[in-house]
């Protein structure tokens, strides 16, 4: 059937249902058999229905994850009987093909998943057994395989992998990887219990706990790129929801049960596609039963409702019958997650709300989308999804329910939008917004006011701060460009905030304010941000070197600031992602204790801005840098004018791969201090030949405008790096403070060479 459902035949259907839930298994069978009678199809989609009422059975079986109480396999109705091998008590009993049966793992109305071993490789697998009380319909027989031909094709670690299908007599089976651990309901299950149960705690930190939101976004945007593997492959789930999410003991995070998949190969793998999924998580398109219309943004949807659930524990639509939770999902609208966790980011609710958007239209274009917009969110970047306004909802309503409201009432719409769009367009040729707000360490609100200071393209020196409005700020218009965001906090003093502001969009500023303090008498922390020095006021430049830079060709007064004393440590960058819940280094796994006071490196520039937020300061800017290591009179080196090599750990040969750099820094690198005797006057050690160092400075380069040079950014990724690192005392790499290095501000660019300090304004 193609298009929309016939609307008696749904009504049916759904009556159905409403008798057949109450009765108990034994009963049920029998009124299927007798009100079904030989419409295959229609039973079909009961048991689609039945199998997700709240009992928790599932329409195959739930995936693997936990073992059911160590049941035997061959137990209970409608189960597996292979032929029995052996008579020895403590034999494995049962097998199956290539199979020995250990234990049942679940159970659903329509089959059981055996733990098993493969007897030829010695391997654990998930065995899926169709029961043999259901195989004697061939469209159930086909969609079981063919299940397993369409999650064969596809080869993502966020996908549990199927290993091979066959048939032994009357049992239909497949095998798929063992994900020891478990599901995630069973986590929500443990997230809303009040106490701890005795061997079984929650993986993921619960509600109002430190890291909730980074870790729930991170697990969603994994889910999302496995989805979105699938999606390339035309595979649709069709059935996302948390009991089809398996948290592996390893720390893996995979997707199973594509039991409704929709594969563009062959059609629709469920019998006729018209009504599939868990009630609590379709889509709206599922709920109308609109075949044709559910594509593989139906599985953002279900996505989003399982982001919601896990930031607030609850569903969004709940009922008493499938019919009341379907009329909620196409026409109502959920409590706002804030509502519900005020400790809830905005801009995870935003993307949560873009993700369950009434209109697949109006939701994320892809899976992939949505887990860019999360990973924006956990790197602190501005993400893609805007809030909605009042008028946006206006609208949206107006177009879902189009046939019941008036012509005039369409007009208006109309305009509204018309106007909405053209105040848009205005604003991304002029202006962008700023959102900022500061929060304590226990989660508070904090009062005080905001400015702005335009940072110079091409000294990056920030001029006059120019005031926004108090805190919180819900938003105020600037022009596209490069600022610093200043809090003056009550009671706590600034805090800065660096940002691209580009046109047409909102910049969103989410600071916290940390303590700090130690208790008298307190053993020095090595993971406590760095001690930092006074740098005078001075004037750096001009220079006859390094002509393209242009900063080298002026020069640049530069205000009195703080400079860190050492480069941040790995210790340091460690303490921070304890406390935030950002992605560690690429090379982390790899660092050891003995590693812990060695400059972290393998960086991105907004990983470095993002420590430097929270330790209460901000990157130096590169004219910074180069006042803190030449000083005022220009020296040539931060110690002096001779001994280029002094501050150089050797001649390190320059390295030219990946492998070359990761090798040279564990042998190089030392720990920041470890040669006094190349320290600036002021005492800020390791300013050169050590690693280089992120600078908050833009690459700002010579163009012609209407006759006219001037000089424009190449763009808000990439930045100045100043220094030389390791390999300076290599005869091809002249030891040389005025060489800096261009790096873009991305994981590829942050390699083993450059790290970084921290700098702050004067109060």
């Amino acid at each position: 059937m193609s298009g929309a459902r016939d609307p008696e035949r749904l009504a049916r259907l759904l009556a159905l249902y409403e008798r057949a839930v109450e009765l108990e298994d034994s009963e049920r069978e029998a009124f299927l058999e007798s009100a079904c009678g030989d419409d295959p199809t229609l039973r079909l989609e009961l048991e689609v229905l039945l199998a997700d009422d709240g009992s928790g059975s599932s329409r195959f079986l739930e995936p693997p994850g936990m073992p059911s109480h160590g049941s035997k396999p061959g137990t209970g109705s409608g189960a597996l009987d292979p032929k029995r091998k052996g008579t020895d008590a403590g034999a494995v009993p049962f097998q199956l093909g290539p199979f020995d049966l250990v234990s049942e793992l679940g159970r659903g109305s329509s089959g059981v998943v055996y733990l098993a071993s493969e007897r030829s490789l010695g391997r654990q697998v998930a065995l899926k057994v169709l029961s043999t009380n259901v195989t004697t319909t061939r469209d159930q027989v086909e969609r079981f395989h063919r299940e397993a031909q369409a999650v064969a094709k596809l080869d993502h670690p966020g996908i549990v992998r199927i290993h091979s299908d066959g048939v032994e007599g009357a049992n239909h089976w497949f095998a798929m990887e063992y994900v020891e651990g478990r599901d995630l309901a069973r986590e929500v299950e443990l997230q809303r219990l009040v106490s701890v149960l005795p061997g079984e705690q929650p993986i993921l930190p619960r509600p109002g706990e430190r890291d909730h939101a980074a870790r729930v976004a991170e697990l969603v945007a994994r889910v999302a790129r496995a989805l979105h593997a699938a999606h390339r492959a035309g595979i649709v789930h069709r059935d996302v929801k948390p009991s089809n999410i398996l948290l592996g003991a390893d720390g893996s995070v995979r997707v199973a049960d594509f039991g409704l998949a929709r594969d563009a190969a062959f059609g629709s793998v469920s019998a006729t596609g018209d009504v599939a999924g868990t009630p609590h998580y379709m889509s709206p398109e599922q709920a109308r039963v609109e075949r044709a219309s559910v594509d593989h943004r139906t599985d953002v949807y279900s996505l989003g409702v399982v982001l919601y659930e896990l930031c607030t524990l609850r569903r969004p639509f709940e009922g008493k019958t499938v019919l009341a939770i379907f009329d909620k999902i196409r026409s109502g609208e959920p409590a706002s997650v804030r509502d519900l966790n005020p400790d809830v980011p905005r801009d995870l609710e935003t993307i949560c709300a873009k993700a369950m958007a009434k209109l697949a239209a109006d939701r994320y274009e892809s899976a992939e989308a949505l887990a860019e917009d999360l990973e924006r969110f956990l790197a602190h970047e501005a993400i893609h999804a805007r809030a909605q306004t009042p008028v946006d909802r206006l609208v949206r309503w107006g177009r879902r329910h189009a046939g019941k409201i008036g012509t005039a009432a369409l007009v208006l719409a109309a305009l509204a939008t018309v106007a909405i769009s053209a105040q848009r367009i205005a604003l991304a040729g002029r202006l962008g917004e700023v959102r900022v707000e500061v929060r304590d360490a226990l989660g508070r609100s904090l009062e005080g006011e905001v400015s702005i200071r335009s940072i110079d393209r091409v000294t990056g020196i920030p001029g006059r701060p120019l005031p926004l409005g108090p805190l919180p700020l819900p938003g105020a218009t600037v022009e596209p460009g490069y600022y610093r965001i200043v809090a003056s906090i009550d009671g706590v003093g600034e805090r800065t905030y660096t940002r691209w502001v580009p046109g047409g969009d909102t910049t969103v500023v989410e600071g916290l304010v940390r303590n700090l303090e130690r208790a008298p008498g307190a053993a020095p922390d090595p993971s406590a941000p760095s001690p930092m020095v006074l740098v005078e006021a001075g004037t750096v430049g001009p220079e006859d070197r390094s002509p393209s830079i242009p900063v080298h060709n002026m020069a640049v007064d530069v205000q009195a600031f703080e400079l860190d004393v050492h480069e941040v440590t790995n210790a340091q960058y460690r303490a921070f992602l304890r406390a935030t819940g950002r992605r560690a280094p690429p090379h982390w796994k790899e660092l050891g204790v003995e590693h812990d006071a060695l400059p972290v490196v393998n960086i991105t520039c907004s990983d470095a801005v993002a420590y430097a937020e929270w330790a209460g300061k901000r990157l130096p800017t590169y004219v910074e840098w180069l006042l803190a290591a030449r000083g005022s009179e220009g020296r040539r080196y931060p110690w002096g004018d001779d001994e280029p090599l002094r501050g150089v750990v050797g001649r390190a040969p320059m390295p030219l791969t990946t492998e070359q750099r990761r090798a040279g820094y564990f042998e190089h690198v030392r720990p920041p201090g470890s040669d006094p005797s190349a320290a600036t006057p002021s005492g800020i050690q390791d300013l050169f030949g050590n690693v280089a160092e992120w600078t908050e400075s833009p690459v700002a380069m010579p163009v012609e405008r209407e006759g006219q040079r001037v000089y424009e950014p190449l763009g808000p990724h990439t930045r100045l790096v100043a220094g030389s690192y390791w390999a300076a005392g290599d005869a091809l790499v002249p030891p040389d403070l005025l060489h800096p290095m261009i790096h873009l501000d991305g994981p590829v660019a942050a390699g083993f060479t450059t790290g970084f300090r921290c700098a702050r304004d004067l109060p």
